[in-house]
């Protein structure tokens, strides 16, 4: 046999071998020696012969893999190694497969070979944003989507609710334990104003267990000559803790659930007997709305320290609605009240 043979590292046959025929195996027509096994002879179709790569790496026949941060393919073909450019997909990047090779793998929020990343569509399933509940809606993004949180639904997906309707929710839903004026943003329209407005409110939140929108308060002479108009959209300054709230506004929150009423009484000094401070709660509590003149439904007395004046406010007939709202330049719509 011949002293030059076709070997994985060289699978061309020398048809001029300086060296002279020597004793041996040699291999058929399309197999070549497998150079990289020296323990023994074997001839192996050239196919399988492996390669060794730019950086001395050894690689087995028909290997293909990737290098440079997935920026080059090489394969390992007829015992040579060749190479290219790679390009991963735009919404890809260089991580590893189960073998801990190079690999190109699509983006969080993508699916594809690495190659070819198609983006999720994320809205198709009704449970993003809690769209099936009405909690919000989805718009898909590259990747990824956003939710457009309806009323007081908030959270990634839109799947806490954080109401800010009146003090109590503060109290409730936000934690806050400390009087004070807040924000809250009823979720109707009132005094020209639209659904979710801002509103600045005094909360009382250290007394009877917290959560109490105050609804009137003065010490002075605020509520004097005021307009029907004037009570219909509240005035004062809360963070003197003066002011009326608005009968507009306090028919719709005492229409969004059951409301009740508290009553802090001010008995002052006559007669020697002392300034003395008194409380009355209604359980329940509506205002209705300006078609009655915003006349106020109070089915029950009210219970508290109060003892002299048991009823506190509520002077009618508790089984009937009681007086429309009247101010001096209104005096035709009610009875007048003593705020």
């Amino acid at each position: 046999m011949t002293s030059c043979p076709a070997t994985c590292a060289n699978a061309t046959l020398d048809p001029f071998c300086e060296y002279g025929c020597s004793e041996g195996c040699e291999c058929d027509d399309g197999y070549v020696l497998d150079n990289n096994n020296l323990d023994q002879v074997t001839c192996v179709p050239v196919e399988q012969c492996g390669c060794v790569d730019g950086n001395g790496n050894s690689h087995p026949g028909n290997q293909t893999w990737l290098s440079n941060n997935c920026t080059v393919w090489n394969i390992c073909s007829n015992g040579t190694w060749y190479s290219k450019p790679n390009f991963c997909s735009l919404y890809a990047y260089c991580g590893v497969d189960d073998n801990f090779m190079p690999v190109c793998v699509c983006d969080p929020g993508f699916f594809g070979d690495g190659y070819n990343c198609t983006s999720i569509d994320y809205c198709a399933d009704n449970s993003t944003c809690h769209q099936a509940e009405g909690h919000g809606t989805c718009t898909d993004t590259p990747g990824n989507y956003t939710c457009n949180c309806t009323g007081f639904w908030d959270g990634r997906d839109c799947e806490l609710y954080q109401p800010r309707r009146h003090c109590a929710d503060l109290y409730v839903y936000h934690g806050y334990k400390t009087d004070g004026v807040y924000t809250i943003n009823p979720p109707f329209e009132f005094a020209g104003r639209p659904a979710y407005s801002n509103v600045s409110v005094y909360c009382t939140m250290t007394q009877n267990d917290g959560g109490w929108t105050l609804m009137s308060h003065d010490t002075g002479s605020l509520m004097a000559n005021k307009t029907h108009t004037d009570y219909i959209n509240g005035f004062g300054t809360w963070e003197d803790v003066i002011g009326w709230l608005g009968l507009d506004i306090i028919h719709g929150l005492t229409n969004l659930h059951n409301t009740s009423l508290r009553l802090d009484l001010v008995h002052c000094a006559s007669n020697g007997v002392p300034e003395a401070s008194t409380d009355c709660t209604y359980k329940f509590f509506t205002v209705q709305d300006k078609t009655t003149n915003y006349s106020v439904i109070i089915p029950q007395v009210c219970n508290g320290t109060e003892k002299e004046y048991y009823d506190g406010w509520a002077r009618w007939n508790l089984t009937e609605p009681g007086p429309g709202f009247a101010t001096y330049d209104d005096d035709d719509k009610g009875i007048f009240l003593d705020l």
